[in-house]
């Protein structure tokens, strides 16, 4: 009986071990071939019968006090047992739970960003998400698809949503973004088309730039912004009552930084006077170089 016994654990362990093997090789349930790896190596004889003499040994101590031999192996035997079906199945969930969960058939290529619809979002809760809800008419796993979208297009926080009431245009506004973006969106929550200050983001629901290639951050703004004072102030007749409005910055794709506004200060006779102004940086490391500038019209650099 022994020896059947031994020759069908010998073919169901080699059996789990083979089975083990097409497993290991896919990443997907690398751990399910782990876990058939190791009740297969368990299962050999050998193996088997180390395990079962080691736990023998170990779970005499709970059965002392019995006074039948055969009620101590009995019982050992039932320990034995209950242990290594307890450990095995601990194993097994575990492994099940930290299984990846299965992945879109679309998965992302390239610059791709549309997703199934389908597909439960991690931003479905974030507070810019149920703002995207509300003005779209989204879900919030489409709305959440929507924002995940921008933030891989350098959006942050938003601020304001306008629907444009005609298609499925709308005007973005977005903390530390200066020009509202224009975002086409399907009902699936699906971006096709993303444009910042007349500059191609996403096209055809595939991403070709970020809206970071055209924006400053806000230290560099604050610098570039008190720069552009100081300079039109030189050619003013009373800088001292200048007053800046409308001032903002655009960025093209060749990375010329454009500063424009208006301001206000007085002429000769003591009356203040409107111009509007323009100048184009060029950015080295953070040290910008004026390329040209015009005041009222009027080239000065």
């Amino acid at each position: 009986m022994k020896k059947f016994l031994d020759v069908c654990l010998w073919i169901i362990g080699l059996f789990f071990l083979l089975c083990s093997l097409g497993l290991l090789l896919s990443p997907e349930v690398r751990g399910m071939g782990i876990f058939f790896t190791l009740l297969g190596i368990t299962l050999l004889p050998p193996l088997r019968n180390k395990i079962n003499n080691k736990l023998h040994t170990f779970f005499t101590v709970f059965n002392k006090n019995s006074n039948s031999e055969n009620t101590n192996l009995v019982l050992i035997k039932a320990l034995i047992g209950i242990f290594k079906f307890t450990v095995f199945s601990i194993l097994f969930i575990g492994i099940i739970i930290s299984m990846p969960e299965p992945q879109n058939i679309n998965t992302t290529i390239d610059n791709t960003v549309t997703t199934k619809s389908s597909t439960k979002s991690k931003y479905r809760n974030n507070k810019n998400a149920k703002l995207i809800a509300n003005v779209t008419g989204l879900d919030k796993d489409q709305a959440g698809k929507v924002y995940e979208t921008l933030v891989s297009c350098g959006v942050g926080n938003i601020t304001n949503i306008e629907d444009q009431e005609y298609g499925d245009v709308y005007y973005i506004e977005a903390f530390g973004i200066p020009v509202k973006l224009i975002a086409y969106i399907d009902k699936e929550g699906n971006i096709t088309e993303l444009h910042y200050d007349m500059k191609d983001i996403i096209v055809e629901s595939k991403r070709v730039a970020k809206i970071t290639d055209y924006i400053l951050n806000s230290n560099d703004w604050a610098k570039l912004e008190v720069q552009s004072q100081i300079y039109i102030e030189k050619f003013l007749n009373a800088p001292k009552t200048a007053k800046y409005r409308n001032m903002n910055y655009s960025i093209d794709e060749n990375k010329v930084i454009r500063v424009f506004g208006i301001v206000e200060a007085q002429n000769l006779f003591g009356v203040p006077l409107e111009n509007s102004f323009e100048i184009e940086y060029t950015n080295n490391n953070g040290n910008f170089s004026i390329k040209n500038a015009i005041l009222a019209d009027k080239k000065i650099y």
